[in-house]
């Protein structure tokens, strides 16, 4: 059964004191705990923008400001990293449906996140260093979306490591 608002805000507001518990460790460690994916996954607070002909719920903007806005009581980390989520499970939205279907198809629990071609060089940082920002790691995230939405010229495709019709890129947690 589809969700409607008001059961989100209660989910996102149940989850509140054990975020707050571990808020502390997502601020040390500089990335999200593995249990507040897992509860936020569980309560599946991931799906409020993604399409429901890819296996979310396709609410409104209302309730993914109002459930982003209910999880930053407990981590405002965690709201950040779930309201970047919601964007790009919406944007993904956009894209062809076979894009879409490569993303959601085999996994409609997929996470979606950004990415860019700076992306391999923070990887790099942080391999060097042990240290990333939030919304940079790899962790928890199943697919991450490219910056190459369209066709790109001969030129430009020769300069990147993308393939030359790219909408997305994977990559494996």
């Amino acid at each position: 059964m589809m969700p409607d608002h008001a059961q989100l805000v209660a989910r996102a507001a149940s989850l509140v004191p054990t975020l707050r518990a571990r808020a502390a460790e997502a601020e040390q460690f500089r990335r999200l705990p593995d249990a507040n994916v897992a509860e936020l996954r569980s309560a599946g607070l991931f799906k409020v923008l993604q399409p429901r002909r890819c296996g979310g719920f396709e609410m409104s903007l209302h309730t993914h400001i109002d459930t982003v806005a209910e999880i930053a009581r407990g981590c405002g980390s965690t709201a950040w990293c779930m309201g970047v989520i919601h964007a790009h499970s919406w944007l993904l939205g956009s894209f062809p449906q076979e894009a879409q279907a490569e993303s959601y198809g085999a996994n409609p629990d997929a996470i979606v996140a950004p990415s860019s071609h700076r992306a391999a060089r923070r990887e790099r940082s942080r391999a060097a260093t042990g240290s990333t920002g939030f919304g940079r790691s790899r962790r928890a995230v199943s697919m991450r979306t490219g910056c190459c939405w369209a066709p790109r010229s001969p030129a430009r495709a020769a300069r990147s490591s993308m393939p030359p019709n790219c909408w997305c890129r994977h990559a494996t947690s």
